[in-house]
């Protein structure tokens, strides 16, 4: 099976997140892109997050395992995400922010899109309006 997702820093300080690209990620792919974001946080730079859902499938004990790390990183993530843009390309997977969002209070300016196309616009406006 392939990588459940995939982070691609070719475009810094935008970083696109591609989750999904395997059927429903294991927990031990959760942890794996977590121990990842660690990884960029530990950078200490500033970036907008553009998370591509276009293939992902819902899974609740991933879902859990994301908020319990972002509430952990809450401080972090505040201070470096310039920007976070989901991509959900279904009406399930724009239901599923939503319900992640009963959780998780925004922590920086954030933006569902429905295409790749208008959240990077989004995004690389959100970094220069932020001088980057």
């Amino acid at each position: 099976m392939a990588a459940a997702w995939k982070i691609d820093r070719t475009n810094w300080p935008l970083v696109v997140l591609y989750v999904g690209e395997a059927d429903i990620p294991a927990i031990s792919e959760i942890e794996s892109l977590l121990r990842h974001l660690d990884a960029l946080i530990a950078k200490r730079e500033r970036v907008a997050v553009l998370a591509d859902l276009t293939g992902a499938s819902p899974d609740a004990s991933g879902r859990r395992r994301y908020i319990e790390w972002v509430k952990a990183h809450s401080a972090s993530v505040r201070t470096q995400t310039v920007a976070f843009a989901p991509v959900a390309t279904s009406a399930l997977q724009r239901g599923v922010i939503t319900g992640v969002l009963w959780f998780l209070t925004p922590l920086c300016p954030m933006k569902v899109f429905g295409d790749r196309d208008a959240a990077v616009s989004w995004a690389r406006g959100e970094l220069a309006r932020a001088g980057l």
